[in-house]
């Protein structure tokens, strides 16, 4: 296990095979648009191995024959598919993933538990004694509330050994119906408790990404221009501020931050 990304081998007397399960097309999928940029990726920057359709399911692949599987060679694919799959899984949730609530599926490094999990909302910065008391009742067994790094999460968590088990279907609808109950409780907590929504949620019709960069600028954008000139250079400041924050979350290119730093400064 490297980063999101699980590795799987198979060696075969004529085949060695390199697989990591990535992600899963559902009903609310934007599938034209996961599939164009799947083929996209493939063509670059993907290099031997690649993004396959299989049903429902992407995954990433290799496949060769045993007698050209050298070390350095396996050593190279194993890694880029550990590196890609772990880099592109955020960027597909984010621009693909169709619902509020975003969940997330990894087994322990053990292997000995499955979680599902998904980041709901933010803590709110009053009303805390209500919110803490309802997360710590067990309101909504069988899954689980918790708070990590100032976000509430739900989460359902199981034995790996339960799968093989006769509570495999059981546990299957726990794990499907997580997804509902996340799109369920992040509105509830925003509007019962004041709950900012987490980055990680999406609404249905706005990408989160685009949401902070046009309304981080354009409030900038709007300030007063009567000011003097150097209140001006003040919010220029703010502003290169403000543009280095989004670059170093990741939220625009590095072509995007430049473009738009020699904008602000050739405004001076």
């Amino acid at each position: 296990m490297q980063g999101s990304a699980e590795i799987h081998l198979k060696i075969t007397d004529t085949t060695f095979c390199i697989r990591a399960p990535f992600l899963r097309i559902g009903d609310k999928t934007n599938r034209v648009a996961l599939l164009r940029r799947v083929a996209e990726v493939n063509f670059s920057p993907l290099r031997l191995e690649q993004i396959h359709l299989k049903k429902d399911e992407l995954h990433f692949e290799y496949e060769m024959p045993i007698e050209l599987a050298q070390p350095n060679k396996v050593y190279d694919i194993i890694r880029n598919v550990a590196l890609f799959a772990d880099k592109y899984d955020d960027e597909f949730v984010e621009n693909f993933h169709q619902g509020s609530a975003l969940v997330r599926i990894f087994t322990t490094n053990n292997n000995n538990y499955l979680f599902a999990t998904s980041p709901l909302n933010q803590l709110p910065k009053g009303n805390l004694n209500e919110l803490l008391t309802y997360v710590n009742s067990n309101p909504v067994p069988p899954y689980q509330l918790a708070i990590y790094k100032n976000k509430i999460f739900i989460s359902y968590r199981t034995h790996l050994s339960d799968i093989y088990s006769g509570r495999k279907d059981e546990i299957k609808k726990y794990v499907k119906e997580l997804v509902l109950k996340a799109d369920e409780l992040d509105d509830f907590f925003r509007d019962k408790f004041g709950c900012e929504m987490s980055l990680e949620s999406k609404n249905l019709e706005e990408n989160p990404v685009q949401v902070i960069q046009t309304s981080t600028l354009a409030n900038e954008e709007t300030k007063n221009v009567s000011d003097t000139k150097n209140r001006k250079a003040d919010n220029i400041v703010d502003k290169l501020k403000k543009l280095k924050d989004l670059y170093n979350m990741e939220l625009i290119t590095e072509a995007e931050y430049y473009e738009k730093k020699m904008k602000m400064l050739e405004s001076l």
